[in-house]
């Protein structure tokens, strides 16, 4: 099988949107953007601002897309955003199909991506909603520590700089 990770373009689109808004039925994301017509319309065109300007209409941060392929198939992304007012960057949603789950390839996502972050001396954060108990423990396993879990049901954590 040959697998690559390659820069999103705005043809992954509906690719990303589809698997972010079923996500968010399944609580992976915030619920809101498939409990709300008008937030899942303001999310698209923000996933679409990341993909044509690389940044987000949210908080006018700057973002990037990639996707994993698997023999020409796109089967994951992630989406790496600076963070508003904060010397770091967010991992701020990262996916895999779901026929492609407990495969790897979302460990292959974080590895692809975290050695970029931890020697440019970047704090990387990243939230966890109480459903992605797997994407949960990925982190915590890649040297990422828990700074937050006590305001709100989302867990926060931060790979310290190097």
């Amino acid at each position: 099988m040959a697998s690559k990770i390659r820069p999103a373009v705005t043809s992954d689109l509906d690719f990303i949107f589809d698997l972010i808004y079923q996500g968010a039925i399944d609580r992976h994301f915030n619920p809101l953007i498939a409990q709300s017509p008008n937030a899942k319309q303001g999310f698209y065109r923000n996933l679409q601002a990341i993909l044509t300007e690389r940044q987000r209409l949210d908080n006018n941060a700057k973002a990037y897309a990639s996707i994993y392929e698997v023999d020409g198939a796109s089967i994951g992304f992630l989406i790496i955003s600076a963070m508003e007012g904060q010397s770091g960057n967010e991992l701020w949603m990262c996916s895999v199909t779901p026929t492609h789950r407990k495969q790897g390839y979302g460990s292959k996502l974080l590895d692809f991506v975290l050695p970029q972050f931890k020697s440019n001396n970047r704090a990387l954060y990243a939230r966890c909603e109480p459903e992605s108990e797997i994407m949960f423990q990925m982190l915590l396993k890649r040297g990422f520590e828990l700074i937050s879990d006590s305001s709100s049901p989302t867990r926060i954590l931060v790979m310290p700089k190097k």
